[in-house]
């Protein structure tokens, strides 16, 4: 795949690396590779975070642990679609997880924050 100029300089520098994708098999594909692509510029794997974005509902899209299988790599979150959820939160303009604080949306992006600021915590 190989990655630009510019993330390639940038991402050895990074504490954390958190990459978002889809559970389609192409998107697996290329997700592998990119995991890949990232290390190689030593990277630690370790140090790459993987958040499963399924932004449709449908057949489709394989199940988080079929897609880990898949990947070789861990996925820290899963967020499901929630068409409804956003539309109500655009029409009331106030963020998603304020407008419905007990959604399942609200508990997935709070299981992402907390890792995140788990992460923040650990001594560098």
């Amino acid at each position: 795949m190989g990655l630009q100029p510019y993330p390639g300089k940038i991402l050895p520098l990074c504490d954390e690396t958190l990459v978002v994708l889809e559970g389609v098999p192409n998107t697996i594909i290329h997700t592998k590779a990119l995991i890949d692509d990232i290390a190689a510029l030593g990277v630690s794997k370790k140090k790459i975070h993987v958040l499963l974005n399924n932004r449709i509902r449908s057949d489709t899209q394989l199940p988080s642990s079929q897609v880990q299988t898949k990947l070789e790599h861990e996925i820290i979150s899963t967020l499901t679609p929630a068409p409804e959820l956003f539309v109500q939160a655009t029409r009331v303009q106030t963020p998603a997880v304020l407008c419905q604080p007990d959604s399942l949306t609200t508990r997935q992006i709070g299981k992402l924050v907390d890792f995140i600021t788990e992460r923040e915590a650990q001594p560098r």
